[in-house]
């Protein structure tokens, strides 16, 4: 009887065991999950989102590249930052004077002549002028006694620029000194100075003006010189017709408002194209009252110039026989 009552009671515990197991299994697999899950899920993350994000950094060329942050590190995006360009070297320019002059300078290294354009001040004399912008007492003094042979150092007057040259020294590469000068005393002409073995020289160099003639009239409202002023024409070329008319026209009574006056003159351009000069007067007319008288000049054999009317009169033998 004892031993038929304990067969029932062990498989009771038997099956409350299994039951137990059974019923903690499926609470540990879904327990287990969640763990990987939740563990996993950072590196799911970064495994997708992070390719993609590095994928797209790194493949759109044309677009510009995203500043590196703390954030964007944080979060194991792959930046690529720009390596910055150096800045291109800065080169000395030269006026296309000192180009052109830069042969003349011997015995210095040409690429490294630069120049310092100052204007004379006032009071200026040219050995205070260039010993002003840092040329030695020695080498103004024997500047000026070379330029003395071509041209008067008394002329400098204030405001003239001059052109002060230095440069590598072919001898002492190491010395940065003066190596002449160049300035424009009139349109026609460069004072050029260079060096030499024992000093300096100076030279002219003449610059060829192209010649034109010029053509200016207008109507007359106020005053011939305002009339011409408007019309462009330069204050010599009406001092001229004032007095070639001189002869046989009263300016204070004879030109009234509504009156007319045209010119033809020679003019000078330089080599950028700008005028230079004015010259001579060749043809006037001025019609006054309704009334056109014309004179026109003309030089002889003896290269005397004087101004005719139309029939070859001359202006002045005229008035003298009146």
């Amino acid at each position: 009887m004892a031993e038929s009552k304990r067969v029932p009671l062990q498989g009771s515990r038997m099956n409350l065991r299994f039951l137990g197991t059974a019923a903690a299994l499926p609470v540990l697999i879904f327990s287990t999950g969640l763990w990987m899950q939740t563990a996993s899920l950072p590196l799911l993350k970064n495994a997708i989102f992070g390719a993609a994000l590095t994928q797209d950094v790194q493949v759109t060329d044309q677009a510009p590249l995203p500043a590196a942050t703390a954030d964007s590190s944080a979060e194991g995006v792959a930046v690529v930052v720009p390596i910055p360009t150096p800045p291109a070297p800065t080169v000395k320019r030269q006026s296309e004077t000192l180009l052109e002059f830069a042969p003349r300078f011997a015995g210095f290294d040409p690429a490294s002549l630069s120049e310092v354009r100052e204007a004379v001040a006032a009071g200026d004399t040219m050995i205070h002028f260039l010993q002003r912008v840092g040329v030695e007492r020695m080498d103004a003094f024997n500047a000026v006694s070379a330029l003395a042979r071509v041209w008067n150092p008394r002329d400098l007057r204030a405001g003239l620029e001059v052109s002060v040259v230095t440069g590598l020294s072919a001898a002492d590469d190491a010395q940065h000194g003066f190596a002449g000068l160049y300035f424009r005393p009139d349109v026609e002409r460069d004072i050029l100075l260079i060096p030499t073995a024992d000093g300096f020289k100076a030279e002219t160099i003449v610059r060829e003006l192209t010649h034109e003639i010029a053509y200016g009239g207008n109507t007359i409202n106020s005053s011939l010189f305002h009339a011409g002023n408007q019309a462009g024409v330069p204050v010599s070329v009406i001092l001229d017709m004032i007095r070639a008319f001189s002869y046989n026209v009263d300016f204070q009574r004879d030109l009234q408002k509504g009156d007319t006056f045209e010119v033809l003159y020679d003019i000078y351009r330089d080599d950028t194209g700008a005028r230079a000069r004015s010259g001579d007067l060749n043809y006037a007319a001025l019609t006054l009252g309704g009334k056109k008288r014309e004179i026109y000049a003309f030089e002889n054999s003896a290269g005397t110039r004087d101004f005719f009317d139309r029939t070859g009169q001359s202006i002045r033998r005229a008035l003298l026989r009146t």
